[in-house]
């Protein structure tokens, strides 16, 4: 990873919570995604772009996001800007305090939302909003995405993503006992009978969730961060709560690089909501 949050980044995750780390033999085979969210967050804080709507975060991310895989190509790299600025905008109306009871609620929702910010969307990209390496090719993605959307999923793992979300917004404080919850939830997907696109939906939720909580629940109020007056009094669970929905949407719209990207953006944008 080329860009300048690596090495802060090694700093005050990894070393913080070492034992949470991806090298830990205990964590899910996908456990990266969540250090690489965090990753993104850093840089983030450590550029400070300029930033006017939403879109100039997501054209910050994306670029960013592919670096982690060198084989990742163009038109991955097109459609995890769609991915990015869908779930961000959809996230605009999200509030984790008020989960839906079913997995079938949570795709009714998500389709009506895809109604509602086509316009918006499609005039991002083809005004240069959105910086798409291919605009044409970025309006094709808009329409995959709904398409993905119509995918079956089992309904039992709405269960397991109720769990994942009442972690991020209960009222405990300890981060560490908040940590190691999250740790128990890959267990118990390990033990299920659901599918491997299924458990793996599941293992990025709850990893992007993880390590939100790390970053945004440690002591980053004081320190001289970016985030100084954003996370601070209780408000990083809701970030939290915001971040594994966008991390989980992500997935759906655009794979591993859209459940970064889904997950970063959704983190940034609630950080700096006034």
């Amino acid at each position: 990873v080329s860009f300048n949050a690596a090495e802060t980044f090694q700093v005050t995750i990894f070393n913080d919570w070492r034992t949470l780390s991806p090298d830990n033999r205990g964590n899910n085979d996908y456990d990266e995604i969540g250090a690489y969210h965090n990753l993104l967050l850093e840089s983030f804080a450590s550029e400070q772009p300029p930033r006017v709507t939403l879109f100039d975060t997501v054209n910050f991310v994306v670029p960013r996001a592919i670096q982690l895989d060198a084989s990742i190509e163009q038109g991955d790299e097109t459609k995890a800007y769609v991915v990015g600025a869908f779930t961000a905008m959809l996230l605009r109306e999200y509030d984790p305090n008020n989960s839906w009871k079913s997995l079938d609620a949570y795709f009714h929702w998500l389709k009506e939302m895809l109604v509602a910010i086509d316009d918006e969307l499609k005039a991002a990209i083809s005004h240069g909003d959105l910086e798409v390496p291919d605009q044409e090719q970025a309006l094709k993605e808009l329409q995959n995405i709904k398409d993905e959307l119509d995918q079956e999923l089992a309904a039992g793992i709405w269960e397991i993503l109720r769990q994942i979300n009442d972690i991020a917004i209960n009222e405990q404080e300890d981060i560490e006992i908040v940590l190691l919850q999250y740790k128990t939830v890959d267990s118990d997907i390990g033990k299920t009978d659901y599918s491997d696109i299924e458990k793996k939906a599941l293992y990025l939720t709850n990893s992007i969730a993880r390590y939100s909580t790390a970053y945004w629940g440690s002591d980053l109020e004081d320190n001289d961060s970016t985030w100084e007056l954003k996370a601070a009094n209780g408000r990083w669970k809701r970030i939290v709560g915001k971040d594994l929905i966008g991390g989980l949407t992500g997935f759906i719209g655009g794979g591993w690089v859209g459940a970064v990207v889904g997950g970063a953006v959704s983190s940034i944008e609630e950080a700096l909501e006034e």
